[in-house]
């Protein structure tokens, strides 16, 4: 997957939305293969003109440490929580109705650290944007952050 990739697929997503007569979307994107950046994302929705909220997804924790995605597309934490700051000063327009907001998104507790959900909780609350994840959907799930957490 390359940066245009994700740009056409959210275009074209967020084409198919609008013509269904969606005004706003949202999309948990948390892989970042090949220098592809949530920029890309919400400049499809920008081009496009209909409100995103685009979250800036993170998982940390590969396979070696436990998690379920593989070491391939785990990211550094410092380097999340740096483009997790930089995305919101760049794109994220708090008034109601805005055409562009980030929302932060550690993807789930078995994919990022327990002090990355803690710094991203964090950040959102500093700069006052949403912050999501998914939490045990799954009794596996469940009984994970329950042993780990």
């Amino acid at each position: 997957m390359q940066p245009e990739d994700i740009y056409i697929s959210t275009i074209t997503a967020l084409a198919e939305l609008a013509l269904s007569g969606c005004t706003t979307a949202s999309d948990h994107l948390y892989i970042f293969p090949n220098g592809s950046r949530l920029d890309d994302q919400i400049q499809a929705g920008l081009d496009i003109g209909l409100r995103l909220h685009a979250s800036r997804g993170s998982m940390s924790r590969g396979e070696s440490q436990g998690g379920l995605p593989p070491d391939s597309v785990v990211e550094d934490e410092d380097f999340i929580l740096m483009d997790s700051q930089r995305l919101v000063e760049q794109y994220h327009d708090p008034n109601p109705g805005s055409m562009t907001q980030v929302v932060l998104a550690p993807c789930s507790p078995f994919s990022i650290t327990g002090d990355l959900m803690m710094a991203s909780a964090s950040l959102a609350r500093e700069y006052g944007v949403q912050l999501h994840t998914h939490l045990a959907e799954t009794e596996d799930e469940e009984q994970f952050c329950i042993e780990l957490f």
